[in-house]
């Protein structure tokens, strides 16, 4: 795998990641206090993505969910107050309420399944590995056989 292949397969992973956080903010932002948190937490992250011509949009959202969001927890916690890990996600619950910034609409993530020519070279040694693993029953896995097609067939 070359250089260039590999960089591809991390920009495309790395925008997925994005896509899909930007679509839990967008569209089921009250449900996903702790991304919120983690964002507000790591904003430092993202801000060398800003000038990527891929995830510019991307990082605008998240960063103008995170700015926000700190403002609220920063205006929420008084000068000495302890602040733990429930109180910023209730902080953040409560300016959920109020919440009005527009995000820039993103296309919706769509995912296709495409099935592998041979799935079973997956599936059936996973099957049996949860079986195994999981059925309360002393198998020894020396011992487990599967049948082959020929055994199926009657005499």
């Amino acid at each position: 795998v070359s250089a260039a292949e590999r960089l591809r397969a991390c920009t495309d992973m790395l925008q997925t990641a994005l896509e899909v956080m930007n679509a839990a903010l967008t569209y089921a932002l009250p449900r996903n206090p702790h991304l919120v948190y983690s964002l507000i937490h790591k904003r430092h992250s993202f801000s060398s993505f800003k000038s990527h011509e891929h995830f510019k949009d991307l990082v605008e959202n998240i960063d103008s969910v995170a700015a926000f969001f700190a403002r609220k927890v920063e205006g929420g916690l008084g000068p000495a107050e302890h602040s733990s890990v429930d109180k910023v996600v209730q902080i953040i619950k409560e300016a959920c309420l109020v919440w009005g910034g527009h995000l820039r609409m993103q296309p919706l993530l769509r995912f296709n399944y495409q099935q592998d020519a041979s799935p079973d070279n997956f599936f059936t040694p996973y099957t049996w590995t949860q079986v195994i693993s999981h059925a309360g029953i002393a198998w020894n896995p020396a011992h487990v056989r599967l049948l082959s097609p020929s055994a199926l067939q009657p005499p």
